[in-house]
């Protein structure tokens, strides 16, 4: 994945994430958890990620074995004032938790707004 992500607001993207070890090596991700979330700069210091403003948990990953998953963004989950907030990526298995990412998030004022 992208360290900076930019995203059309009200956009559905599909994003490919590989996650790798130091060496490069893919992570197995079998039996393991991928947690998304996006937040204010004001609220990254929270403990409740009831704060978030786009909160996903993946457990189906797209080729487990080598590292690879996928993050699939609603149009709801994008709806988002335009600006930068700030994302992690956490890796979840049993009681090991893995922040593997944090970065900025730039969600971009989308130029067509009609509904069909």
């Amino acid at each position: 994945m992208e360290e900076k992500l930019t995203i059309i607001r009200g956009d559905s993207p599909e994003i490919d994430i590989t996650f790798t070890d130091a060496e490069e090596i893919p992570v197995d991700l079998t039996g393991k958890v991928v947690f998304f979330t996006v937040k204010k700069y004001n609220d990254i210091n929270s403990d409740d990620d009831d704060d978030a403003l786009i909160s996903k948990k993946i457990e189906t990953h797209t080729d487990p074995t080598n590292g690879k998953t996928q993050l699939n963004l609603s149009s709801e989950d994008t709806d988002i004032n335009a600006g930068d907030y700030l994302y992690d990526l956490q890796l979840v298995s049993g009681l090991s938790v893995i922040s593997t990412e944090r970065n900025i998030i730039k969600i971009i004022e989308d130029i067509t707004k009609r509904i069909t």
